[in-house]
C-alpha cells in the first residue's frame, strides 16, 4: 500500500467503463449530483449518496493507494456495483428533467453510445475475428463459384447462410462433431460420387478423425486452409479418379503429405540414407498433373531438380549407406526467388528463378524411393545457419519437432518422423 504514490490508471476503465463506455459513464457521473439537489425522493437520494461514496471509495483506493499490478480480476466484484450506481443515475435524471428536449437528450446520449460501440466495433463483428480470425466468405465462395449440379458437399457445421446460392437439390453430408462421422464411413460415402468438395474449420479441425483429415491433405485438391492462406477454412474438391483405396496412403501410421503455396517462403528438411545408387528422389512436389519441383536422376551420375520449364539445377548425392541432412529452401516461386539445395549443410545447388510457377503444390514423400527417409520437415520461412546446424545434429534433433536457438523456440509446419 501507497498512499498517493501511484496512479492506476486502468482502474478508470474498469470502474466506469461499463454498461456503457467510458465517455458516457463519466458524463451520466457528473450529472449525478443534480439528482442528489434537486430530487425529492428522499430514500432515493441515501440509496444514490451510499453508491457513490462506496464506488468512489474503492475507486480512490485501488487507483492511488493499491501499490500492485492492475487487473480487472481484483475488481470484478465492485464492478456491478458501479454499474449499478451508473443506471441508476440515468434513469434517476428522467424524474428531473421531464421536459421533451431534456429528455431527448438523455435518449440522444445512449443512443450515440451505442451507435460509437458498433462503429469501433464494426470490424470484430463483421469483418475481422479477434479471438479466431477466419474468412469462412471467402473460402465458400470458393464452393459457389465452382459448383457444379450433381456434386456432394461434406461439411462440418453445414452453413446454409454462406452456400445460400447453390443448388438447392446439392446433397450435403454433415460430418457432425466430436470425430463421430468414421474414417469408414467417410471412404464409403465419397465413393457414392463422382465429384464433390469436402471443408471443415481449421479451428474445429479436431472434430474430424484424423485419417480424413490425412487422406484429404494428401489425394485432393486443396483451395483454402492450412498452408495454403489464412481464411481458417478447409477446403477441398475431389473427383472419381482421387479417390484412392482406404490403405494406400499409410506410410508409418502417418503419411507425408502437404499441401504448400510456393509463393510462400519455404525450407525443407529430412535425413536420407542410400544403400545403392537410385533413380528416383525422397520427396515429390506436384499439382495434379506433373512435378512443378521435379529431381530426375541423369546418366546415372547425379540429379538435376527441375523448377518450372525454365530453371534447373544439378545435384550429387552421397551413396555410402549414412544419413546425410538434406535441404531445400526458396524465398518464392516468381523471377527473381532463389532456391538452394544442400547437404549436411554444404551449398549443393543454387538457382535464381527466370520464370514464374504454379502456385498450389502437394509436397509427398516419394514410394518409389529405395533408400531411407526420415524426420522430415516444412518450415513456413527460411532457417538461419544457428537453427540449420541444430537440425543437421541427430543427437539434437531427431524426433523432437520443437528446436531451440539459444533458448528460442522454432517450429516446423510440417513434421514427420518415423516410429
Amino acid at each position: 500500500m501507497s498512499f498517493f504514490e501511484v496512479y492506476n490508471s486502468y482502474y478508470l476503465n474498469g470502474f466506469f467503463d461499463r454498461p456503457f463506455n467510458l465517455f458516457t459513464g463519466l458524463i451520466l457521473l457528473f450529472m449525478g449530483p443534480g439528482v442528489l439537489i434537486f430530487s425529492k425522493d428522499k430514500a432515493k437520494k441515501t440509496r444514490l449518496a451510499f453508491l457513490y461514496t462506496f464506488v468512489l471509495s474503492f475507486y480512490i483506493l485501488f487507483t492511488y493507494v493499491a501499490d500492485y499490478p492492475q487487473s480487472f480480476r481484483y475488481i470484478s466484484h465492485l464492478a456491478p456495483v458501479s454499474m449499478l450506481l451508473i443506471v441508476a443515475v440515468y434513469s434517476s435524471l428522467f424524474l428531473i428533467y421531464s421536459k421533451p428536449w431534456q429528455i431527448g437528450i438523455l435518449a440522444a446520449l445512449i443512443v450515440g453510445n451505442l451507435a460509437s460501440h458498433f462503429y469501433k466495433r464494426y470490424p470484430d463483428l463483421y469483418i475481422d475475428n479477434p479471438i479466431y480470425n477466419a474468412q469462412p466468405s471467402v473460402a465458400f465462395q470458393t464452393i459457389e463459384n465452382n459448383y457444379k449440379k450433381g456434386e456432394a458437399l461434406f461439411l462440418q457445421f453445414a452453413t446454409p447462410y454462406y452456400l445460400k446460392d447453390l443448388d438447392t437439390s446439392a446433397v450435403v453430408v454433415d460430418m457432425s462433431r466430436d470425430k463421430k462421422y468414421s474414417y469408414s464411413t467417410f471412404l464409403e460415402d465419397i465413393n457414392k460420387y463422382k465429384a464433390g468438395w469436402v471443408s471443415w474449420s481449421t479451428f474445429n479441425q479436431y472434430h474430424i478423425d484424423d485419417d480424413i483429415v490425412q487422406y484429404c491433405n494428401l489425394y485432393f485438391t486443396k483451395y483454402h486452409g492450412y498452408g495454403i492462406d489464412e481464411t481458417n477454412k478447409e477446403v477441398f474438391y475431389f473427383l472419381e479418379e482421387d479417390i484412392a483405396s482406404d490403405n494406400a496412403y499409410r506410410f508409418d501410421s502417418s503419411f507425408p503429405e502437404a499441401n504448400l503455396n510456393l509463393s510462400n517462403p519455404y525450407t525443407s528438411t529430412f535425413w536420407f540414407r542410400l544403400k545403392q545408387d537410385t533413380k528416383n528422389f525422397p520427396v515429390t512436389v506436384s499439382n495434379k498433373t506433373r512435378n512443378i519441383i521435379g529431381f530426375y536422376r541423369y546418366n546415372d551420375e547425379y540429379f538435376y531438380m527441375k523448377y518450372n520449364e525454365k530453371d534447373s539445377a544439378k545435384f550429387s548425392v552421397p551413396v555410402d549407406n549414412k544419413f546425410h541432412f538434406f535441404t531445400w529452401e526458396q524465398t518464392g516461386n516468381q523471377t527473381g526467388d532463389s532456391v538452394k539445395l544442400l547437404i549436411d549443410n554444404q551449398l549443393a545447388s543454387a538457382m535464381v528463378l527466370t520464370a514464374s510457377e504454379d502456385t498450389i503444390v502437394k509436397f509427398n514423400v516419394n514410394r518409389k524411393f529405395n533408400g531411407q527417409v526420415d524426420d522430415i520437415r516444412i518450415y513456413g520461412f527460411l532457417l538461419n545457419e544457428k537453427q540449420k546446424n541444430v537440425l543437421a545434429d541427430r543427437n539434437l534433433s531427431l524426433k523432437q519437432r520443437a528446436l531451440k536457438v539459444k533458448g528460442k523456440s522454432f517450429s516446423p509446419l510440417f513434421y514427420w518422423t518415423k516410429k
